[in-house]
């Protein structure tokens, strides 16, 4: 396996591409968000370059989309790297091209404690928000629904957010990782349950 970062596309990637099902939960997420200004964010706050040994560092999105993933599918560091190895539709939802490395647990808890230090978790949701808003899938005032409709959907929000992100306890200790552990459950959440609302 090349030891590289690649994200350009090779044979096998067109073939793996002309193989995978066309209708996925991730890839509507992909649809759905425009990455760009999050790439942006992301690169102006996240400035390694290149790794201890001299390899290029991995691109700060695709780190993210795999912090993303974890939530999702409540993974581990080392469940994440493994998955991300061993399913088809990880590597294409986060860039990562068949013949690239993928980065290993450590690199996956650096990244996240990196982006928890500069404070970014809050602007990046705020960003995905954003873009929800626009599709008018997310609406940020409910001033003329019932009083019953509201309770009922943030009610069920906090229900889905405890069983499927197990919101009830926290998966890290001190202030500064519970709230990014806060952010990233937020936007795992909106993400599902945009991709569910336009399929």
């Amino acid at each position: 396996m090349n030891d590289g970062i690649s994200t350009t596309e090779g044979f096998i990637d067109y073939c793996i591409d002309q193989r995978a099902n066309k209708k996925s939960f991730l890839l509507d997420v992909d649809c759905l968000i425009d990455w760009k200004p999050i790439e942006r964010l992301l690169t102006n706050q996240y400035k390694k370059r290149q790794a201890a040994d001299g390899r290029p560092a991995y691109p700060p999105l695709t780190l993210f989309k795999m912090l993303l993933i974890q939530r999702w599918y409540n993974l581990s560091d080392p469940g994440l790297e493994e998955a991300v190895n061993d399913r088809l539709s990880f590597p294409r939802f986060t860039g990562f091209s068949f013949e690239s490395s993928i980065p290993d647990e450590t690199t996956i808890y650096r990244f996240r404690n990196e982006l928890t230090q500069k404070g970014l978790y809050k602007k990046l949701l705020g960003r995905i928000n954003a873009q929800l808003e626009a599709h008018n899938i997310l609406v940020s005032k409910t001033r003329n629904r019932l009083i019953s409709r509201l309770r009922y959907t943030v009610e069920q929000g906090f229900g889905t957010l405890k069983r499927r992100y197990r919101f009830d306890r926290a998966r890290y200790l001190g202030i500064l990782k519970i709230e990014m552990e806060f952010y990233l459950n937020a936007m795992a959440f909106n993400l599902r349950k945009a991709a569910a609302m336009l399929a």
